[in-house]
């Protein structure tokens, strides 16, 4: 019981603005693991198409052979890029403009965490103002307990700040790792496009008729 009356009492304190800092709280958690879970397949399946191309030994039929396996959206994705025989670009044109496309897609899940994460801070220092702002309507005033409506103001100034730098920090965290992942897809996806484009030849002997 007195650590929820402890817990009660801080809430409490830090004033109405520790209800939007709980849900920027758990937006930071609830988009971070959104984008975890939708990045996580398709670093896997770069990766392991990226090890199979590897021990294909260079060679244009067991390169084929395997990307005819379409097991996964990268395969598929690649593989549509050696039928379209009519396209005009490059193959290797081709192929980057569909990495571009994916990593683009993963980054932009980036831009709202980080939203979120700068919100929280945000947050924290206009419950500071807030808080200050009681605290100098209650110096000067002159009615009541003024030395317990400074307290509070302080209180709710403080309070406010800590929980939304403390709220932040796992956002940033997050944000890192997310763009690490981010990193190693991009990596991924590098290693494929070489290692189908020089396995398989000159981009001369695809753009063909």
């Amino acid at each position: 019981m007195k650590v929820i009356d402890s817990i009660f009492g801080v809430w409490s304190g830090g004033g109405f603005l520790l209800l939007p800092l709980a849900l920027i709280s758990a937006l930071i958690f609830a988009w971070f693991f959104r984008s975890y879970f939708s990045l996580r397949p398709f670093i896997r399946d770069a990766e392991q198409l990226s090890v199979s191309l590897e021990t294909c030994g260079g060679l244009p039929d067991r390169i084929r052979e395997r990307l005819m396996k379409k097991d996964s959206w990268i395969v598929e994705t690649y593989a549509g890029c050696l039928n379209a025989s009519l396209e005009s670009k490059p193959l290797m044109v081709r192929m980057e403009e569909i990495e571009n496309g994916c990593l683009q897609a993963q980054s932009r899940d980036l831009v709202l965490l980080a939203a979120f994460t700068a919100a929280a801070p945000l947050m924290g220092l206009l419950g500071t103002v807030v808080g200050m702002i009681a605290t100098f309507q209650a110096t000067a005033s002159v009615d009541g307990d003024t030395g317990q409506q400074i307290a509070d103001g302080i209180s709710s100034a403080l309070i406010t700040t800590q929980f939304g730098l403390v709220i932040a920090l796992p956002g940033v965290v997050g944000i890192a790792h997310l763009q690490k992942r981010i990193r190693d897809l991009e990596t991924y996806l590098s290693q494929c496009r070489f290692l189908i484009v020089g396995g398989l030849g000159s981009e001369r002997r695809f753009n063909r008729k």
